[in-house]
């Protein structure tokens, strides 16, 4: 097993290098990809979500690195948030996202729902390898 540090394996050291805390929140997402050029909308399922990322299951081959644009709304919530991001994580059709173009609002937004969620006993999600989502 490959290790990082003595005792810690790169699971955990990924594990132990999140930004900000997860919250297991299941929502459909509107995945839009660009391919040749064209905006194609994909379906997509949320299995939990940080203030800086989302784990999202997306029935289609992704690569790293790929630019997506998401729309969802989140729980208790009216308003539809459109976010860019990137694919950070794969396993085979669960992804964990992270979000590039997150203004002041929608960042506290997502910390306030993150929140919630997690004194309501969400937890974070599980299937994306890593230990990030």
């Amino acid at each position: 097993m490959i290790t990082t540090q003595p005792g810690n394996t790169i699971r955990e050291w990924t594990r132990n290098q999140r930004r900000s805390p997860w919250a297991r929140i299941c929502m459909h997402v509107k995945v839009w990809r660009c391919i040749q050029g064209e905006k194609k909308l994909l379906p997509g399922y949320c299995r939990g979500i940080s203030e800086d990322s989302i784990a999202v299951f997306i029935p289609a081959g992704i690569p790293l690195d790929e630019k997506l644009e998401l729309q969802f709304t989140l729980p208790r919530s009216t308003s539809e948030l459109t976010i860019q991001t990137i694919v950070n994580m794969s396993n085979k059709f669960d992804y964990r996202l992270e979000f590039t173009s997150l203004d002041a609002g929608a960042k506290d937004i997502l910390k306030h729902v993150v929140s919630a969620e997690q004194m309501a006993g969400g937890q974070k999600p599980t299937g994306v390898t890593g230990g990030n989502a």
